[in-house]
């Protein structure tokens, strides 16, 4: 089982996160985020994580460099996900039922990493099942070769594709929580880093656009710690 190793988190306040060139987070996301990570401390919460939101696949890749012990359950995710510190703890409290789709959105707006409702609205990707490919902004992002090995991401994009790109779907018929898990996984193997698929904390399957600027590179830049600031009294 794994443990969060946790320097930033104490029995007093918390500090706030602060982004490049904008201020801290409002006072209300402030204390949402606050208790978002002392729940992602209890050790119940990071079982469950590690069991039931990664994939075997990505446990294995974490156990291969030998470092389950010592790699805290937030850093494993930021690895796995090549997202910042900040967004791990919304995914992962997301992934666990915490909150819905608003409130998700909401922080990763207040967070700087989603684009705002008006800006995104209008562009949705799109499926093309004759020629296999995933378009989005104009570009080709994924392309299913075989039917049969992408059988599960293909029933994926339908569903998307047959709702009109809401940003959440239920999981297609037959996908039980391992099967919506690991084919989210699959899809999100060879996507353009710009979109990204996720599951949510009820059945479902939701897409989101990752700005620019925003997109976590590989190697130390994705591990690296978060800008904090005190809190405001």
């Amino acid at each position: 089982m794994m443990r969060e190793r946790s320097n930033h988190q104490s029995k007093a306040a918390l500090p706030r996160p602060t982004l490049p060139g904008k201020a801290a987070v409002s006072a209300e996301a402030g204390d949402y985020l606050d208790k978002l990570v002392l729940k992602i401390d209890m050790p119940q919460i990071q079982d469950a994580i590690w069991n039931r939101h990664l994939t075997a696949k990505e446990r294995a890749k974490i156990l291969k460099k030998g470092n389950s012990r010592t790699l805290g359950i937030t850093q494993a995710w930021m690895e796995v996900h090549r997202v910042s510190f900040w967004r791990a703890i919304v995914e992962m409290s997301y992934a666990c039922g915490s909150f819905g789709v608003g409130n998700y959105e909401w922080l990763l707006r207040e967070l700087g990493e989603v684009k705002s409702a008006s800006s995104a609205k209008d562009e949705a990707p799109e499926w093309n099942p004759d020629s296999r490919e995933l378009r989005f902004g104009g570009m080709v992002v994924r392309t299913i070769r075989s039917k049969f090995v992408g059988h599960r991401i293909v029933a994926i994009l339908e569903a998307f594709q047959n709702a009109g790109w809401p940003k959440r779907v239920d999981a297609p018929e037959g996908f039980d929580d391992q099967i919506r898990r690991e084919s989210i996984a699959s899809l999100n193997e060879r996507l353009d880093p710009k979109l990204r698929f996720l599951a949510d904390g009820s059945g479902g399957i939701c897409w989101e656009e990752r700005p620019p600027g925003i997109i976590a590179r590989r190697g130390s830049q994705a591990m690296a710690k978060p800008s904090l600031v005190k809190r405001r009294r």
